[in-house]
């Protein structure tokens, strides 16, 4: 890992390198990237490309919320000042664009073209490259100045209405549409790879947080405004999904009754055949008219038994259903075990820790070794040698890198 303290990056540098094995090249055939960005949505992005066996070599600055202001115009007038600075950053960052196949940047508009490394510059360096450009809002709009944040997007995409269900507006408890925005990049750049394939020419991917977001929640927060006009009747009425736990004599559970069988099967489970005669039940349109009523009485009937019970007896009814599992629960999971997911390694310097594995499993080009992440300036002699740049020790004894 190479460490500028530079302030024209705020930033994490990324660059995926095969180290062998025969990779289809409809997938990765050597595919390399270069990542230019300050948020959670790189670490996330960088997690959903690397499915294959890489090197991963990172290149960060000192962490840009610990830099005040003076530090970065002390580094640079550094920079301007210094010939070994310049050269590290132009002809290292230039070399480093020659062997990528995809540059992603996730500033705020303008500030990558300030930086030096706009898609026309870019593009000098290696001009089939697939250019990313990642923002908040988009390239240009009167949020364009605005600096966001996971929680911003949540505020005014509708998430947090959503999740309040019509009363105080409540954030996800997780990063949402960080990561989401992340996974639809990855998408796009293996769509955009793809195409290279065919046209032999690289793509410039625009993606925004709010775009991603919008679009992801359509199919079912917003299905209800795709039909326009003022005969338009919503398919669904606001809430009519219960966003709660069923609780039973011993913890929590979720029960899903969608189709008319899964209804029966639920009426079947719980011994009370008279709710199968309830005409406010008996067929989806139904449910859904009584939807209020419908979970009230399913969270009466499930609170007498406890979980294990409700969800055998549902089970054998072919009823969806699962026990609510506490964040220490879901490692002990039998089918999280079954499926491996949870990996247990001995990592140099903090010992044993616990990551997941790649979600996803490719038969032919099963996922490699999970290494931990570099230590800060762990690989800057490889890196500044591969890069041709031999004044090493002078640039340490500088502070230009680690």
């Amino acid at each position: 890992m190479l460490a500028f303290p530079w302030p024209v990056c705020n930033a994490m540098f990324i660059k995926f390198i095969t180290t062998g094995g025969t990779i289809d090249k409809i997938y990765f055939d050597a595919i390399s990237q270069f990542e230019v960005g300050e948020s959670q949505v790189e670490h996330i992005l960088g997690e959903g490309l690397v499915s294959f066996d890489y090197d991963i070599v990172s290149m960060f600055q000192k962490d840009s919320l610990d830099m005040t202001d003076d530090d970065r115009q002390e580094l640079r007038d550094y920079i301007e000042d210094d010939a070994a600075g310049r050269y590290v950053i132009s002809h290292g960052t230039d070399t480093l664009v020659e062997t990528a196949d995809v540059f992603v940047q996730n500033f705020r508009p303008g500030a990558i073209e300030r930086m030096g490394f706009g898609e026309d510059h870019v593009r000098v360096v290696r001009p089939d490259i697939v250019y990313v450009s990642i923002s908040g809002f988009g390239a240009s709009g009167p949020y364009v100045h605005k600096r966001v944040y996971d929680p911003v997007i949540q505020a005014l995409s509708g998430v947090m209405h959503i999740q309040g269900n019509n009363q105080t507006p409540r954030l996800m408890r997780t990063i949402l549409p960080d990561k989401l925005t992340a996974v639809t990049a990855a998408q796009a750049i293996t769509a955009a790879l793809l195409g290279r394939e065919s046209t032999g020419k690289g793509e410039h991917v625009k993606l925004s947080m709010i775009d991603a977001t919008v679009a992801w929640m359509w199919p079912d927060a917003l299905i209800n405004y795709t039909l326009m006009g003022d005969d338009v009747t919503a398919p669904f009425p606001s809430g009519t999904t219960d966003t709660t736990a069923f609780a039973t004599k011993d913890g929590y559970m979720i029960v899903l009754v969608v189709s008319d069988d899964e209804w029966q099967g639920f009426v079947r489970a719980s011994g009370r055949p008279e709710l199968g005669e309830d005409e406010r039940f008996k067929t989806l349109p139904d449910r859904i008219e009584h939807f209020t009523e419908l979970f009230d009485t399913m969270r009466e009937t499930v609170r007498d038994g406890t979980t294990d019970e409700w969800v055998e007896k549902l089970d054998a009814e072919q009823v969806p259903c699962a026990q609510v599992n506490s964040v220490e629960a879901l490692f002990t999971d039998p089918q999280v075990a079954h499926n491996e997911l949870i990996l247990e390694t001995e990592h140099p310097n903090a010992g044993q820790i616990r990551t997941p594995r790649p979600a996803a499993r490719f038969r032919e080009h099963p996922v490699g070794e999970q290494r931990p992440a570099p230590m800060l300036g762990q690989h800057n002699v490889e890196i500044l040698t591969e890069l041709g740049i031999k004044e090493i020790e002078r640039l340490r004894k500088q502070a230009v890198i680690t």
